[in-house]
């Protein structure tokens, strides 16, 4: 069902219209910089304190559409998936800019409540205004959980030929690949994944029973003897909430604490990505940076690394957005992230 609701209760506050006046321009100012400081708690893990600036910003300035959005985010990372969406209804209601991404965030909090048809829906939405491999992949993910397999198929093949470098896609289409009967295109993703995923017991699950659909017995003894059956066959938990406890699992504060000096993706494998990035924020305390970074990816869809140094007897774990080729290109996307609250990004030049 497209959600078009224009009035909503939303904290305590009514949805503006002609009775609520206009915020002053010093309303305005301070309902700016309470969102920056939301969105730096945020970034630093404290969604409760987030809230509460996100909540003041929109209490001084209730057309302040960011606010929303970023509230919404915040009750996402908190499991308050009805709030989330309570919030992106209200910026689908009357800001378009960033319809897309609204839509996204929209379909991650319906899957995250296992409503994949709802989720499907926003991430098409997502995907007429703007294409994008994320969406793809978060739309396939649902389809897959529908057992709609094919259609789950079409979408990670898409995810995989618009970002081909994009590692997790191989994971969840060799799954697809077993359930469609394709079983040696899934031999093929499923051991692309080993490389990342070598001691996920779910991903040996799937190698085991694909091994043994090509006859090869004591390969599938092999992996079956290590794996674990997925908990959503045993309708224990979500396809999401599988894939968040496997993320966290894999990538633990203890992991970045003790890795060398270095580059580093999202999934924590060193890479040396070249010409200019973005530095967006920078701490010595390593939790909940390995999510923190795999979410402004998905936000702004430019790669993010993670810049380890070891300065003054500490470490250091900075967040760098993008890889650009040119000054100006990097300057327009630095003046973006300002518009979103990183007031304070530079750029630097890669080694």
């Amino acid at each position: 069902m497209r959600i078009l609701c224009l009035t909503i209760l939303l904290s305590g506050i009514f949805w503006p219209s002609i009775s609520v006046s206009q915020p002053s321009d010093r309303d305005i100012r301070r309902a700016r910089e309470l969102f920056s400081e939301g969105v730096r708690k945020g970034v630093e893990g404290e969604y409760h304190q987030a809230l509460i600036s996100f909540d003041e910003a929109i209490s001084l300035d209730p057309y302040f559409a960011d606010a929303y959005f970023y509230r919404g985010l915040a009750h996402i990372e908190l499991r308050q998936y009805e709030k989330a969406l309570d919030d992106f209804r209200a910026v689908i209601g009357f800001d378009h800019k960033h319809a897309d991404q609204v839509h996204y965030f929209t379909g991650l909090a319906y899957a995250s409540k296992g409503e994949y048809n709802e989720a499907i829906h926003h991430y098409s939405e997502a995907l007429r205004i703007s294409p994008d491999y994320y969406s793809f992949f978060q739309r396939g993910k649902a389809y897959y959980a529908t057992s709609e397999f094919g259609r789950a198929l079409q979408d990670f093949d898409m995810a995989h030929k618009l970002n081909p470098g994009f590692g997790e896609v191989h994971f969840f289409r060799g799954r697809a690949r077993y359930q469609t009967g394709l079983y040696q295109d899934a031999l093929e993703d499923l051991l692309y994944a080993s490389e990342r995923y070598l001691e996920d017991p779910v991903l040996h699950y799937y190698l085991g029973h694909t091994y043994q659909m090509l006859g090869n017995e004591d390969k599938a003894t092999e992996h079956l003897s290590i794996s674990e059956e997925p908990s959503y066959i045993a309708g224990e938990e979500s396809d999401f909430e599988q894939e968040t406890r496997m993320h966290s699992e894999r990538i633990s504060p203890r992991d970045l604490a003790t890795m060398d000096e270095g580059f580093y993706d999202t999934l924590l494998k060193e890479v040396s990505p070249s010409g200019i990035g973005i530095q967006v924020a920078s701490f010595v305390n390593p939790d909940q940076l390995s999510g923190i970074a795999s979410g402004h990816q998905q936000r702004f869809g430019y790669p993010v690394f993670l810049h380890i140094t070891h300065e003054e007897g500490r470490n250091l774990y900075k967040l760098i957005v993008g890889e650009f080729s040119n000054r100006e290109e990097a300057l327009r996307v630095r003046s973006e992230l300002r518009d979103h609250g990183f007031m304070d990004s530079f750029l630097i030049r890669y080694p």
